[in-house]
């Protein structure tokens, strides 16, 4: 990609990206995977279901709200904006 080179900022902070031109809002001028991504301690201690790759949820909110409350007809408002199909999820991209 073009718009940026690596420079030594200083001794101390060493190598940083630079700008070479003006980016747009959004655009994006970097991806890379982790080296290392985990879920928190407590995810295992309460059963959150998430990618262990990803950390995408794989239940709704209100899954997990009926699951940790222990009710299970608790309906939680707005709950039609959760936009991610659970369904078509098998392995992560």
């Amino acid at each position: 990609m073009e718009g940026f080179e690596i420079r030594l900022t200083s001794s101390k902070k060493g190598k940083g990206l630079c700008a070479t031109q003006k980016f747009d809002q959004g655009d994006v001028i970097l991806e890379e995977d982790p080296l290392v991504s985990c879920q928190f301690a407590w995810n295992a201690a309460y059963r959150y279901l998430a990618c262990d790759y990803c950390m995408k949820p794989l239940e709704t909110p209100e899954q997990n709200v009926r699951r940790l409350s222990c009710k299970p007809d608790i309906v939680l408002p707005h709950s039609d904006r959760f936009d991610l199909n659970l369904e078509s999820i098998t392995s992560c991209d």
